[in-house]
């Protein structure tokens, strides 16, 4: 029985990695040559991504939108070497669908316009998308199917042959709306009707039926995730993330112990997930969102975006005033790793005591549950903890050095 419970555990610390106290560092700062906050990022792996933001050159010379890649894990960005000739643009997003697909929208007086790539950029092709209205909002399902939606209360379909317009109606407003979908046929549009109420759309024929619900909260809808067909998460205002399991019918609502503007809300796999906003919050759970708890505070910035590729390893973007951030957890270049490589502890598993082996000057140890909470600490120690009080189960130590800090799993058996 002994022998399959310290299995099992292996097995829970293989699958269950989102775990926090990973480390948040800064990988790259944009400076002031932003001064609008439109902006978007998408990495298509862990090492490559693109950015478009909207730069205001002068009041006489208009605006100027960018795009910028990087190959290197974000430690420097090149310019993305296109395009779109349009007066007085504005950046919509930039979208990524594997390798080498690449999706870029701008706004502009014209209308909603599109720059698209199926190499990596090394040539792209460009498109109108609605001459009549500006883009609010983009989803792209794969690099063959794509949602929009415009500020005139238009909702399209896009692939690669067609445009199709899937609504066009006056009663509700697509500005600031979001939209997700779990596959090709079930999706979901959060907007506000023409009373500004809140409203839930949702799909489950590809887009070609709609159906309405009307949200009971007055909250700003600011993102939205769906980890499958019936269950899902909004990021709100006033430091709330509603969730629903039955199709949008129904929403429990988690609150925060201070007003934070939750701005942006991914899920890694159904029960382990990620949510940051405002005053550099930055919060994760591990128990399909039923406890949200402070991942480390390495930030006062009003963080934006964030996408994850585990729980351990992703990217965050905020601001501070005029200063753009990029933001990465256990340094995705593997900087952190050969930090890590300074610092171990054994064995592991563990019955009674932990070795701690390093070549730094240790300051602190810490050691935390799975939950996140502060188990046990030391600041007189040797280099042996006796962590023999400790009930069977995950750990996480925390070693504190003079100007870092190294975390690593343990399991007690």
């Amino acid at each position: 029985m002994k022998t399959f419970m310290s299995i099992l555990l292996i097995i829970l610390l293989t699958f269950n990695v989102g775990i926090a106290y990973s480390q948040w560092e800064q990988t790259y700062e944009f400076g002031n040559e932003f001064t609008h906050m439109d902006f978007s990022f998408s990495f298509s792996s862990p090492q490559n991504g693109w950015i478009t933001y909207t730069t205001v050159i002068s009041p006489s010379s208009g605006n100027s939108v960018s795009l910028k890649f990087t190959n290197n894990f974000g430690n420097s960005w090149e310019s993305g070497g296109t395009g779109i000739g349009v007066q007085y643009p504005s950046a919509v997003g930039v979208y990524t669908s594997g390798p080498d697909t690449v999706y870029w929208f701008v706004n502009s007086e014209w209308g909603s316009h599109c720059n698209f790539t199926y190499n990596s950029g090394n040539s792209w092709e460009s498109k109108r998308f609605d001459p009549e209205s500006a883009t609010d909002a983009v989803f792209l399902v794969n690099r063959n199917l794509l949602y929009s939606t415009s500020r005139k209360g238009k909702l399209f379909k896009h692939t690669p042959d067609s445009t199709y317009l899937l609504m066009e109606t006056n009663t509700i407003k697509f500005s600031h709306s979001n939209i997700f979908f779990t596959d090709t046929i079930v999706g979901y549009i959060t907007a506000r009707d023409t009373a500004n109420e809140n409203v839930l759309l949702t799909t489950k024929n590809g887009g070609n039926f709609w159906e309405k619900i009307e949200l009971a909260t007055d909250l700003y809808l600011n993102s939205i995730y769906f980890t499958s067909d019936s269950i899902g998460y909004i990021a709100c205002s006033d430091g709330k993330i509603l969730k629903t399991t039955d199709y949008g019918e129904n929403f429990t609502e988690y609150s925060f112990d201070v007003p934070i503007n939750l701005s942006d809300i991914v899920f890694i796999n159904d029960s382990c997930g990620y949510c940051v906003g405002s005053n550099g919050s930055c919060l994760y759970t591990i128990d399909f969102g039923n406890t949200w708890l402070y991942d480390e505070n390495f930030t006062d910035e009003n963080l934006y975006n964030i996408q994850m590729f585990t729980m351990e390893n992703g990217y965050v973007f905020g601001s501070l005033g005029q200063q753009y951030r990029f933001y990465s957890k256990n340094n995705m270049s593997g900087l952190s790793q050969e930090k890590a490589n300074l610092f171990s502890v054994y064995p592991n598993p563990t019955n009674d005591f932990i070795n701690i082996r390093t070549e730094k000057s240790i300051s602190k140890i810490c050691i935390y549950n799975r939950y996140g909470s502060n188990i046990l600490s030391f600041d007189n120690y040797d280099r042996e903890l006796n962590v023999s009080q400790l009930k069977p189960g995950l750990y996480y130590i925390r070693v504190t050095t003079d100007n870092n800090s190294y975390t690593k799993k343990v399991i007690k058996k």
